[in-house]
């Protein structure tokens, strides 16, 4: 390694990890994302893609604990991400973290009020709707964070209120060690609000484990203050391949959206592969993208208009990852831009990639970088929550992709 790194991220999937290391690597500090490798090639920020959302609570913390821990020694700082409506192992993984790096409390606050994830009274609210989470014990919904987290982790949990967050960075840094719970929820509403945690949370010290979603990160940079030199830039690149692998309801819209406005080939129909000799429907589905890319056209590979299966995420993922590698045999695209952590990361893998490298954001919560190693080794990567962004949101990505100024209104391709 070539030098100490300044911080360790951790998140339980690709897109998270993305568009938190994305906050530091806009403040010109070299950020990787990787998944289990042994060396970092000169990074300054390493952000750890652990997988574990889906996983079982006692499986997360075990790969989490075997990931994370050979790199505790190396950083200075340490950044838990987390699902910004808490998908996930949040309270088990907290728990591990607490134990494996001996800080005294962690301070959660996953709002990101760029997305419409804001946190008030101890309670998390979707575009001003209060959240009910379908993790509390005995399958009873948990209103509150704090409930959500006791049903996860046998730690006490204890509140920051927006009255204190609004104190100031010094009073409230005077205010947290004194809590009560090893995991403080804290309110914010804005990002004036975040930004006065980060401040706080620097002031702490590493006795302050911080968590939340790339709405903190973005704060942290200046209040650890650092700063890089390293900029960069996106050329005009086409044509461009966009796996849309959620069926997240925003993420529809924006795809129908995309359609009326530019000219795509959509290919879908890809769960037939399941069906009895359904074996060549990959091939057929890389030939039909291949052919739209060849001849210029912007392609959309997609499993929104399918039935879903039950429990079958990492199936649809690897199917789609599966159509992406057999298409980049025959061509590559100017760009890839993927949608859903878990299919990015099927799709990375499948390419043989050992990581990325962030470059930043094109906007909130959408983070662009170059994949790192394998046959897709320097192509272009955009990647995206589903339930992130408006209606013009996929429209705005392929446009400054691509160097238009404004999408060209189109008439799209037909379904395959």
């Amino acid at each position: 390694m070539a030098s100490p790194l300044e911080l360790l991220v951790i998140a339980d999937d690709l897109t998270g990890a993305l568009d938190t290391g994305a906050q530091f690597a806009r403040s010109g500090l070299r950020t990787l994302v990787l998944w289990g490798a042994s060396q970092v090639p000169d990074a300054e920020v390493l952000v750890i893609d652990t997988g574990t959302r889906e996983l079982p609570p006692a499986d997360a913390r075990r790969r989490l604990e075997t990931l994370v821990a050979p790199w505790l020694g190396s950083a200075r700082r340490l950044y838990k991400k987390v699902d910004s409506t808490l998908r996930g192992n949040v309270g088990a993984e907290l728990a591990a973290l607490l134990e494996l790096t001996g800080a005294a409390r962690a301070v959660l606050a996953p709002a990101f009020p760029a997305q419409g994830r804001t946190v008030l009274d101890g309670r998390l609210r979707l575009h001003g709707r209060p959240v009910d989470f379908s993790a509390g014990a005995a399958g009873e919904p948990c209103a509150t964070i704090a409930a959500l987290l006791a049903a996860q982790a046998d730690l006490p949990v204890a509140g920051v209120p927006l009255s204190r967050v609004r104190s100031g960075p010094a009073a409230l840094a005077s205010f947290l060690p004194g809590c009560s719970g090893r995991i403080l929820v804290a309110d914010a509403v804005d990002d004036a609000d975040l930004a006065r945690l980060a401040e706080a949370i620097a002031l702490c010290g590493p006795d302050l484990l911080p968590a939340g979603s790339a709405g903190l990160a973005a704060h942290l940079p200046a209040a650890w203050g650092l700063a890089g030199c390293l900029r960069h830039s996106l050329a005009p690149v086409s044509p461009v391949l966009l796996v849309a692998g959620t069926q997240h309801p925003g993420l529809v819209d924006q795809l129908r959206q995309l359609q009326r406005q530019r000219r795509v080939r959509v290919v879908g129909d890809l769960l037939g592969t399941l069906l009895p000799r359904g074996e060549a429907v990959p091939d057929e589905r890389a030939r039909a993208l291949a052919a739209a890319l060849l001849a210029g056209d912007d392609a959309i590979l997609t499993t929104c208009n399918q039935p879903r299966l039950a429990g079958g995420g990492r199936l649809v993922a690897d199917l789609l990852a599966e159509v992406v590698r057999r298409l980049m045999v025959q061509v590559r695209p100017g760009a890839l831009v993927i949608t859903g952590g878990e299919v990015a990361s099927a799709v990375c893998r499948s390419l043989g990639a050992a990581g990325i490298a962030i470059g930043g954001e094109l906007e909130p919560g959408i983070p662009f970088g170059r994949v790192l190693g394998g046959t897709a080794d320097g192509l272009p990567l955009v990647t995206k929550a589903g339930g992130f962004g408006d209606e013009e949101t996929l429209c705005r990505i392929l446009a400054t992709l691509k160097g238009d100024t404004t999408p060209a209104q189109e008439e799209s391709h037909g379904q395959h």
